[in-house]
Parts: C-alpha cells; structure tokens; sequence
C-alpha cells in the first residue's frame, strides 16, 4: 500500500480483518480510512476495498481451481459436466473482468439501500482500490444482532431487490 496516489486520496487506512476467507482467494483486502478530496474541503471516513491478484496467484489459479473441482466431483455421485466455463479456460481474467464489471457497476448504481461508491484509483488492470461509505463486515456484527435487527436487514435487501 505505498503508493503515492492512494496515500495522497486516502489516509490513516487501517485494515479491517475479514474472518473465513480462503487464503488462496484473497484478491480482496478491507480498509477503514479518511477520503481526501482535496486540501480545502473536509474529510469523510470511507471503506476502501483493494482488489489484487498477483502474478503469482494468477498463476496458481488454474492448479487450484481442477483441485476444488476434482474435490467436488469425487463429492456428487453425477458425472461431471463438460462444459467449459470462461473461468475453466482463463481464470484471472474472468475474475479480474468480474472485480472490474463490480466496480463499473458500484460507480454507476444509486439506490438508497445500497452501497454508496465514492472514488477509485486505477494502480493497473489487476490492482486497484474502491473507496465507499464506511462498512462492517456482516459477520463481525451478526452475533450480537437482535432477530428484529436481522428481519429489518432481510426487509431492506429485498427492497432494494424488487426496487
């Protein structure tokens, strides 16, 4: 994270742990930090999600990806499907096309009930950084919510749905 244009957008970032992430998928880190528009105007805390797939992860992508599937089929007593999925020929860059098609689609969504983008910044085609309005992961919080709080939560995602 020492790169000058982001310290220069964003400060005081501090990572968030994320729990139950599996260690060979982790394109995407969680930061809690200061958006800094510019000099004179104020600062607001924001969420900046990084997204990074190495070259090495990228590498090991295709090796990883015919483990879990040999996995899952020596799971399910039915044979194996033998169509081909983009993710099958070219992993990286179907998830690199994902990440990049979510941040498109965040920048240009606007809806009450859904998170609220804020900025980005472009390191290279597979690494960058999505600043939004502060978040917590549901996990770390889902524990110590009532069951009322949990149906509201339900209530506004199928609002926001069928909005």
């Amino acid at each position: 994270m020492g790169n000058s244009n982001v310290s220069q957008k964003f400060s005081s970032l501090q990572p968030v742990p994320l729990v139950d992430t599996d260690k060979r998928f982790k394109f995407w880190k969680l930061y809690d930090g200061v958006f800094q528009k510019n000099v004179q105007s104020d600062n607001r805390n924001v969420s900046v999600f990084e997204f990074e797939l190495t070259d090495k992860q990228a590498k090991d992508l295709p090796k990883i990806l015919r483990q879990q599937k040999n996995e899952n089929d020596n799971q399910t007593a039915e044979k194996p499907k033998t169509k081909i999925s983009p993710l099958d020929e070219e992993p990286a860059k179907t998830i690199i096309e994902c990440a990049r098609r979510g941040m498109k689609f965040l920048k240009t969504l606007r809806h009450p009930s859904i998170l609220k983008y804020v900025d980005d910044i472009e390191l290279n085609n597979s690494h960058f950084y999505i600043a939004t309005e502060p978040v917590v992961p549901l996990r770390s919080v889902l524990p110590s919510l009532e069951m009322s709080e949990i149906l509201l939560g339900l209530l506004q995602i199928s609002v926001s749905i069928l909005v």
